[in-house]
C-alpha cells in the first residue's frame, strides 16, 4: 500500500514552534490471516468449487444438447431428401405407367377410364413434392442456426439416400450406474447438494469466534524522499477476534435455511436419477422398437416393390388388368415413404 497525506492545522490547535502543515507518506505490504480453526473458510472453499463443478456440469448438458439437436437435425434432412428420392422415382414410374396406358387406349387394350386413373396416381404422388420441399428448407434453416451461420448462404453437403438394408449396430454404454455417472444433469445436481452441504459449515461456523492476524511492514516519513532514511522503518502484527456472541439468533436462522436449502438440494438430486433412470429406459426401448420397426418397414417395401413390378410386367405382356397395376402402385408408393420415416426414426433412436 502507497499512501500519501498532506494536513494543514489551524493556529489554535498548533503547539508553539511546530509548523501547521503536516506531511506523512507511507509504503507498506499489509496482510491478514485468518485462523481457520472452526472451518469456515475451509467449507466456504468447498462450496465454490462445487458450485464451480455444477457450472461447468451445465455447460457440458449444453454442448451435448446443442450437439445431439445438430445431429437430429440432420437425420431429419436426409430423411427428407431420402423421401424426395422416393418420390421422384415413383413420379417417374407412374409416368412410365401412364404412357404405357395411354399407348394401350390408342389400341384398343386398354379404357379411357384407365388412363384417367393412372393420370391421377401419377399426380397424387406429384402433389407430395411441394411440402418435402419445405420441409427440407426448414431443416436446412434450422442447421444453419445451430452452425451459426446465415440461412441465406448456408449450403447443406449433400445427403445421399441410405440402401434399403438392415444395419443395425449394438450401443456400448456400459452398466447402468457407469452410464448415470457421464450424465451432466446428475453431475451438476449432486455437485449443486455438495456446495449446499458445504454452506451448512459455514454457516456453523458462524457460532464461534472468528480470529484474525492482521500485520503491516513499510515505511513511514514526512515527505516521499526521506522514505529511504534510516529509522523510517514501521511495522506491526495484531491479533483480532469477533465473535457474534449477542447475535446468535440470526446465525441459527441462517444455519436452518442452509439446511432447508440443503434438504431442496437433496430432493432435486433424486429427481434429476429418477427421470434420468425414466429417459435412459426410454430411450433404450425407443431404440428397440424403432429397430424392430425399421425391420417390418424394409420387408413391407420390398414386397410392395416387387409386386408393382411383376403387376407392371403382365400388364405389359397383355395380362391380367390394370386395376392390379393400380392396387400395387397405390400400396408401394406409402409403404416406401414409411421406410424413409422408419429409418430416420431409428437414427433420432
Amino acid at each position: 500500500a502507497l499512501g500519501y497525506e498532506h494536513r494543514q492545522r489551524s493556529e489554535v490547535e498548533t503547539p508553539f514552534g511546530e509548523q501547521r502543515s503536516i506531511e506523512t507518506t507511507r509504503a507498506a505490504v499489509d496482510a491478514a490471516w485468518e485462523i481457520d480453526l472452526f472451518g469456515r473458510v475451509r467449507r466456504s472453499v468447498e462450496a465454490a468449487q462445487a458450485q464451480a463443478g455444477s457450472r461447468q456440469a451445465l455447460l457440458r448438458s449444453v454442448q451435448a444438447s446443442v450437439a445431439a439437436t445438430v445431429a437430429a437435425t440432420w437425420f431429419e434432412l436426409q430423411g427428407i431428401e431420402a423421401e424426395q428420392a422416393v418420390v421422384a422415382d415413383i413420379s417417374q414410374s407412374q409416368r412410365d405407367s401412364l404412357g404405357l396406358v395411354g399407348q394401350m387406349v390408342s389400341v384398343g387394350a386398354a379404357t379411357e377410364f384407365d388412363r384417367l386413373r393412372a393420370e391421377a396416381l401419377l399426380r397424387n404422388v406429384e402433389a407430395v413434392a411441394p411440402d418435402l420441399e419445405r420441409r427440407r428448407a426448414k431443416s436446412t434453416n434450422a442447421l444453419a442456426v445451430l452452425l451459426g451461420q446465415a440461412p441465406q448462404g448456408f449450403k447443406p453437403p449433400l445427403a445421399r439416400p441410405g440402401r434399403e438394408t438392415l444395419n443395425l449396430r449394438t450401443l456400448q454404454v456400459g452398466d447402468p450406474a457407469g452410464l448415470l455417472a457421464r450424465r451432466a444433469d446428475i453431475a451438476a445436481a449432486e455437485r449443486t447438494l455438495a456446495a449446499a452441504t458445504a454452506q451448512i459449515g459455514v454457516e456453523t461456523a458462524g457460532l464461534y469466534p472468528d480470529i484474525q492476524v492482521q500485520g503491516s511492514i513499510g515505511l513511514l516519513a514526512g515527505s516521499l524522499s526521506a522514505l529511504g532514511d534510516a529509522g523510517m522503518q514501521s511495522n506491526f502484527i495484531a491479533p483480532v477476534i469477533r465473535w457474534s456472541l449477542l447475535d446468535t439468533g440470526r446465525v441459527r436462522a441462517r444455519i436452518a435455511a442452509s439446511e432447508a436449502r440443503t434438504q431442496a438440494a437433496l430432493i432435486a438430486y433424486d429427481q434429476t436419477v429418477l427421470r434420468a433412470l425414466q429417459e435412459t429406459d426410454d430411450a433404450f426401448q425407443a431404440n428397440r422398437t424403432a429397430g424392430n420397426a425399421l425391420g417390418l418397414r424394409l420387408l413391407e417395401a420390398a414386397a410392395n416393390r416387387e409386386a408393382a413390378s411383376f403387376a407392371r410386367e403382365r400388364f405389359a405382356q397383355g395380362e391380367g388388368v390394370y386395376l392390379d397395376v393400380l392396387e400395387a402402385e397405390r400400396a408401394d408408393f406409402p409403404s416406401r415413404r414409411a421406410l424413409t420415416a422408419a429409418r430416420t426414426e431409428q437414427r433420432l433412436a
